[in-house]
């Protein structure tokens, strides 16, 4: 490497772990807020209730999390691997 370059796998690490930030706030939260009220009136009756289920079963919140997963293990590669 040159003197005085910086190395890119830094900046690109950065970068792709700051994607996560906009996806939790979109898709996660607002989830994670459905199914906090799903579940305190769920905990008013007996047993599960429909809205619980389908607030359990949201697809979207766990393809943001796996996606999440993912980036977080492309950003470990690139430290240890140091590509460039």
């Amino acid at each position: 490497m040159f003197a005085g370059a910086r190395p890119a796998w830094v900046f690109v690490s950065l970068v792709i772990y700051l994607l996560t930030v906009p996806l939790v706030i979109v898709l996660v939260m607002p989830g994670t807020r459905r199914r906090r009220q799903a579940l305190e009136a769920a905990l008013a009756q007996p047993g599960m209730t429909a809205e619980l289920r389908r607030a359990l079963d949201n697809r979207s919140v766990l393809v943001t999390r796996n996606v999440e997963l993912l980036i977080i293990l492309v950003v470990v590669g690139l430290m240890v691997l140091k590509p460039f």
